[in-house]
Formats: structure tokens, C-alpha cells, sequence
């Protein structure tokens, strides 16, 4: 179905150097990168242009420029955010989102991710020390950061910083006009091994998902659509939020088939269920 085909990862950030080998080795596509894309044109994170459509916006309208610019047959695009994990506030998160889309047939496989790993950080600073130990959190120099005039669209700003020495340069310049300096660290990938990893991890999500053919018509992205949650308590069997069963569901054809959700017992352990243990 891939083998032999084409394969642009629509990336301004160098994520085809994790990618671009999983679809290379695990489907057989053949790599092509000979088109310059400005994926900023629809946010960054810096803050000098504001992001106003939603991930999975970003993912169509970054395929569609490169669609546009290559005649490679699959595209592939990539979109990240970091903040506070929903669940628990006082912990940063990266959140990641891959796209798939087969040029022929107008079709898109997403996968998505919510990874602890970031080291998504911000701070002011009015004095070098200060600066010194921001880096000592962030994994600084192999994680570049950010010097900036103001949170939000500043009117000076210098990224991809990556040495002490040049670090300290800037800061001096930047410390000599304002009164405080704004760091951060700098999230694009090719930047930032951590969201790389991420992002690589979530590619092989991705391939799995795009391997995973419907039953009935062979169609790529056969996945779980829904769940339906209640397993029985073993102590109370009383509903619980686990998951009784997964709905899987082919876009293309629309065949739907169940499965169950829990495949080694068909009861929760109390310390699990809010009857028993609120």
C-alpha cells in the first residue's frame, strides 16, 4: 500500500530527522524534502505570531502547503503545545499531534499525545545569576532558550541560544535598555531533544494506527472511536469508570466491531471503584 511511494514531512524544525526513518523503515515510503516551508506564518511559540486556529487546523493547513509545493503522495505534519496538564495544574505538559494525509484519496490519520516530558519553562530576570540557574533547570546548553523583550509580542528577541557565551552577550545587551530580561526555553524541536523524543515516540503511535486496516474494506486507521465505561466493582459490583467495552470504527466504510476492554478480568479491584474507596 506504501512501499515505494512518497513522503514529505510538512517541517520547518528538522522533525524529518526522527520521522522521516520510521516511515522510511516501518512502511517503506521514500523521503523527500526538497521544499522550504514557514509553518510560523501560522503561530509560534515565542509569541511573535499569535496562533488562532485550532491543532488540528494547523495539521490540514500545513499539509495543504505542502501538498501544494510537492508531489510526494502522503504528507505528514506535526503541531505541539505546553501547559499546565489538565489534571494536575502545578505540572507543565507537551502535547503533541501528527497528521497523516493520503493526497490521493483526501484522508487524514491523527494521533495524539499527552507527554509528561517537557521541560517547558519561562522567567524574569534582572541579574546574570538569575539567568544561570533558569539554565540549571531547563537542561541548558543541549536545550536552547529564549531572551525577550516582553511576554508577548516583543520588539526584540533572540532565539535558538544554545552557550553560555552567547547567553551572556545578549542578556548584557538586552539588561541595558530594560529593566528585566524575559527567558524562556526555546520549544521548537530542532531545539528541544526532549519534545523531539516526543515527537518521535508519537510518530510510531501514528504508524501503528495507519497500519491498523479495517477488517471489512482494508482501509488504513482502523482505531478505537469510543469506549464504554462501567466495569463491575469484584467487591460491590457496583459500575466503575473502567472500560467494559471498545468500539472500533473504519472511516472510510464506516464497519464497526467491539472488543473488550479489559482482556485479563472482567471485575475491577475495589481500590478502584468510588463506592468502595471514594
Amino acid at each position: 500500500m506504501w512501499l515505494g511511494k512518497t513522503l514529505c514531512i510538512a517541517t520547518q524544525h528538522n522533525k524529518e530527522r526522527v520521522l522521516g526513518p520510521l516511515f522510511e523503515n516501518l512502511l517503506g515510503l521514500t523521503l523527500i524534502q526538497d521544499i522550504s516551508l514557514n509553518t510560523d506564518i501560522l503561530g509560534s511559540f515565542c509569541g511573535e505570531t499569535e496562533r488562532k486556529c485550532t491543532p488540528i487546523e494547523a495539521l490540514r493547513q500545513k499539509c495543504k502547503i505542502a501538498a501544494f509545493q510537492t508531489n510526494a503522495n502522503f504528507i505528514v505534519s506535526s503541531e505541539g503545545s505546553f501547559g499546565p496538564h489538565p489534571n494536575i495544574p502545578f505540572l507543565y505538559a507537551n502535547e503533541e499531534f501528527l497528521m497523516f494525509y493520503d493526497k490521493k484519496n483526501a484522508s487524514e490519520i491523527i494521533a495524539h499525545e499527552l507527554f509528561f516530558e517537557t521541560n517547558f519553562s519561562s522567567d524574569s530576570c534582572t541579574e546574570w545569576n538569575q539567568v544561570v540557574e533558569f539554565c540549571k533547570r531547563v537542561k541548558f546548553p543541549e536545550h536552547a532558550v529564549i531572551l525577550k523583550s516582553s511576554v508577548l509580542k516583543p520588539k526584540k528577541i533572540v532565539k535558538g541560544i544554545s552557550n553560555f557565551k552567547d547567553l551572556k552577550i545578549q542578556f548584557k545587551r538586552f539588561i541595558k535598555s530594560q529593566p528585566l530580561v524575559y527567558i524562556e526555553t526555546d520549544m521548537r524541536a530542532l531545539y528541544n531533544p526532549t519534545r523531539m523524543n516526543n515527537i518521535e515516540r508519537l510518530g510510531r503511535r501514528l504508524i501503528n494506527k495507519i497500519t491498523s486496516l479495517c477488517p471489512f474494506c482494508n482501509w488504513p486507521g482502523f482505531e478505537i472511536q469510543r469506549v464504554i465505561r462501567g466495569l463491575p466493582c469484584k467487591f460491590c459490583l457496583q459500575p466503575t469508570n473502567s472500560i467494559v467495552t471498545c468500539v472500533w470504527k473504519c472511516t472510510h466504510c464506516l464497519f464497526e466491531k467491539t472488543s473488550p476492554g479489559n482482556l485479563i478480568q472482567p471485575f475491577v479491584d475495589p481500590q478502584f471503584c468510588n463506592v468502595c474507596n471514594p
